[in-house]
């Protein structure tokens, strides 16, 4: 089983606590034994801790943080809408919402939280 971390979005493939479903997307809230315990993102036990042990495949996404760009390009959600809208997204090296990088990972870091930057979706 591949590892993953707290955050990481995931599908869990044949859930054993949801048999009508085929796969569920999850968010990884921590290791536990031989498997995680994930938080369903949508449709059943919305919101609630479960244990997956069956087959999880991590989402694709080309960065870590994620970015402005990959939750729009990917569909990243959390608790069925946009991961942007449920958290603040900020640049994974200077923290800063503003910076260009936090809005487009291909983009350089600023270290700067100053309005109007060049690539940054506040504004540029």
């Amino acid at each position: 089983m591949p590892t993953f971390a707290r955050g990481d979005e995931v599908t869990v493939v044949r859930p054993h606590w949801a048999k009508e479903l085929q796969s569920i997307r999850c968010t990884v809230y921590s290791r536990l034994g031989d498997g995680y315990i994930v938080i369903p993102q949508t449709g059943w036990q919305h919101s609630r801790f479960v244990m997956a042990k069956d087959v999880l495949e991590a989402d694709p996404h080309p960065c870590s943080m994620p970015c402005h760009r990959c939750i729009r390009e990917f569909d990243l959600r959390a608790y069925g809408q946009p991961l942007s809208s449920t958290r603040m997204i900020g640049c994974d090296q200077c923290g800063n919402k503003r910076c260009p990088h936090a809005s487009d990972h291909r983009l350089e870091c600023t270290g700067s939280n100053e309005p109007g930057q060049v690539g940054s979706v506040y504004g540029g």
